[in-house]
């Protein structure tokens, strides 16, 4: 239900003494612009790279490749998009324009979808992208998306020949701009959308310049975005099939989900007949099985000649482990063949597939330097490399100590992390509420290295206030602080009305198994709100949101004394000189752009003082032939041993002379090892 009238929802608002928003539930984006295939060549235009045109291309087929370009192509999109640096006036009628950097991350946002879809990137057009902007502006002050704006909307005052000229040839979209709204036009959710016509404008394979315009939310107008499509195409090539998702991996973020209304999946095939088409799609692996599918009614004119079908359970969150969906489409016309399969694999982008677990000495000497070294991987911009001790996991965090150096306070709208007013014990709680719908997401995370168990077990306190039945709080975990998993969840049951009634009595404890395959791992635990639904209840009073208390995790270690180390691209290797006896982890992980990865497995070694014994590579007390394999990785570079244990003939580096004088000490043979260190 959705509450429009503004004195309906004042009046609530003064009898509950909260606010109550109505969500959008989807942004407005009216079907995409549509043109015969007569059209389309009358718009052939001659091939060739515009100025400003990225190349970008990589392998779907290798699953590494996906991340990487997730990482380098995708993400740094995401941060651009609170740079918009607008410089317009809505409510003055002033289009203004976008900064530079905004621009090219909208026009990068495009070409990444482009590339992972496997057709060729496109240009961004200055003179598209100023008259998309004017047409952005109209619809922001309407309100509303027109493809002829001064038929539909002719007492707008912002109306312009280029905001009309542009908005029959563009996809429009409301409360989204930039690299956001490009997301959602990939999307394509809605009734209205069920051709899924922005998406295969978006792909279409003969594109070679797109303008865009973005006018963001001010002054009580809604944000707008304008992408200019149709203009001059490349001449048709080899015809080609262009699924979307794409065959091959492709990261879960940017997959149609469950979480979307509804999820629409597509295959397009130029000049192909797909009104007698069938398609079905199979969740491969464990707990797979056949998918729900419905498919949408066929249209051409949007593009290529494309297949549309709603998809439901594909989970809209990172999968535990790689998911693929296997689609089957048959009775196809006029393609080069009458059926296509093949297998979309989602995967979770933050899990490179690699562990970067040291290799080296297990028992380092305290002030000897000892080399450890890694897999290389040379797609790393760097490496971090952590050194921490471990002690055991005896703490709670009860929100006692402000500020709290254990705790990162991630929220947002200006309101308290911490509550005095409702406590499960001590003093304080946790709250997360929801000061409007601008700020969707509020969070905290424990900032400890925690290192469970096979039986941990995350324990905590909540207590739920007003929240809306689309609203949930989450205790999450995560080995990266970027991908979390959710290990539990508790939504809101408030429809419109929330009273005392609705709420808590109490707080309620709750037990989580943490999952089996993050024994001795290192991970963090957040908390984490969303809200949601077609109405949520706005504010951050005692009555509103969740409140959580008494976190800890139990049978656990936690990381201390921790220091890190970056060490440059293109390294396998590193140095440890222990300044005290004791066990030490050492764990290495990756970072490619912004993205800092999950540390590896950790080298769990024990530095040692004791009198030292030439040859000992490994320092066990013995020189046996394994620390002559030892010293003959060392000389080789696949393994660390320190120069005093292993430089055996004195000579002051690491060769296979070295290791054949441990192997003849080893046997027996009348050999002298002369370290000069030990």
């Amino acid at each position: 239900m959705r509450i429009e009238d503004e004195k309906t929802r004042r009046l609530l608002a003064g009898v509950l003494g909260i606010v109550l928003f109505a969500a959008v539930s989807g942004a407005s984006a009216q079907d995409a612009p549509r043109l015969s295939p007569r059209q389309i060549e009358n718009r052939t235009g001659p091939p060739g790279a515009a100025a400003g045109q990225t190349t970008m291309a990589w392998n779907t087929a290798s699953r590494r490749a996906v991340a990487v370009a997730f990482a380098r192509h995708y993400l740094p999109g995401v941060e651009a998009e609170a740079g918009i640096d607008w410089d317009g006036d809505t409510d003055q009628c002033t289009a203004g324009a976008v900064g530079s950097d905004f621009l090219d991350a909208t026009t990068a946002r495009i070409n990444y979808f482009r590339a992972q879809a496997g057709v060729s990137t496109i240009a961004g057009n200055a003179t598209l992208s100023a008259q998309c902007q004017e047409t952005a502006l109209v619809m922001a002050r309407q309100g509303a998306t027109s493809h002829y704006p001064a038929d539909d909307f002719p007492g707008n005052p912002c109306l312009s020949v280029e905001a009309e000229t542009a908005a029959a040839k563009s996809n429009l979209l409301l409360d989204y701009v930039g690299p956001a709204a490009i997301d959602r036009l990939m999307i394509d959710p809605g009734v209205s959308n069920r051709y899924a016509g922005h998406r295969r404008w978006l792909l279409y394979p003969r594109q070679q310049a797109m303008g865009n315009g973005s006018i963001p939310a001010a002054g009580g107008y809604r944000a707008a975005h304008c992408n200019h499509v149709i203009g001059s195409f490349k001449p048709a090539t080899a015809a080609a099939a262009v699924p979307w998702p794409n065959q091959g991996y492709v990261p879960w973020q940017v997959v149609p989900a469950e979480d979307q209304d509804p999820a629409r999946w597509s295959f397009t095939y130029p000049g192909a007949g797909f009104a007698s088409a069938t398609v079905s799609v199979e969740r491969l692996g464990k707990d797979g099985g056949a998918m729900s599918v419905i498919k949408e009614q066929v249209a051409n004119g949007y593009g290529d000649n494309t297949l549309v079908w709603k998809i439901e359970d594909v989970p809209a969150a990172a999968p535990e482990r790689d998911t693929t969906y296997r689609v089957s489409i048959a009775g196809v016309t006029g393609a080069s063949q009458g059926s296509f399969v093949y297998d979309v694999t989602v995967i979770d982008p933050y899990d490179l597939g690699l562990d970067l677990q040291p290799q080296g000495p297990a028992q380092p000497g305290v002030g000897l330097a000892s080399t450890y070294s890694f897999d290389a991987f040379d797609d790393a911009d760097s490496f971090d490399v952590r050194v921490a001790r471990t002690e055991e996991g005896d703490w709670t965090e009860g929100a006692e100590e402000v500020p709290d150096p254990h705790v990162l306070d991630q929220t947002s709208g200006g309101y308290d992390l911490f509550s005095t007013a409702v406590k499960a014990s001590g003093q304080r709680s946790f709250h997360l509420a929801a000061p409007g719908l601008d700020h969707p997401e509020q969070a905290f995370a424990i900032d400890r290295i925690v290192v469970p168990s096979a039986d941990s077990v995350l324990r905590f306190k909540n207590l739920r206030r007003c929240a809306s039945v689309g609203s949930v709080l989450r205790a999450q975990v995560s080995r990266d602080g970027q991908s979390w998993q959710t290990v539990w969840s508790r939504a809101g049951q408030a429809l419109l009305l929330c009273t005392s009634v609705n709420w808590d009595a109490a707080f309620q404890s709750v037990s989580v198994p943490l999952p089996s395959e993050l024994a001795g791992q290192t991970v963090q635990v957040r908390f984490q709100y969303t809200i949601g639904g077609s109405m949520v209840f706005g504010g951050t009073g005692t009555s509103l949101g969740f409140f959580v208390d008494d976190v800890e995790v139990t049978s656990s270690q936690e990381l201390v004394d921790a220091t890190r180390t970056e060490l440059p691209a293109g390294s396998d290797s590193f140095t440890l000189t222990p300044e005290e006896e004791g066990e030490l982890w050492l764990q290495v992980r990756p970072r490619i752009g912004d993205v800092r990865y999950a540390f590896s497995t950790p080298a769990i070694v024990t530095a040692v003082t004791a009198a030292l014994l030439c040859g000992d590579g490994s320092g066990d007390g013995n020189v046996t032939a394994l620390d002559a394999l030892l010293a003959l990785k060392a000389a080789v570079g696949a393994a660390g041993c320190s120069l005093q244990l292993c430089d055996v003939n004195g000579s002051g580096g690491l060769t296979a002379s070295d290791a054949l004088l441990v192997l003849k000490y080893a046997v027996g043979s009348d050999v002298a090892l002369e370290c000069p260190g030990a």
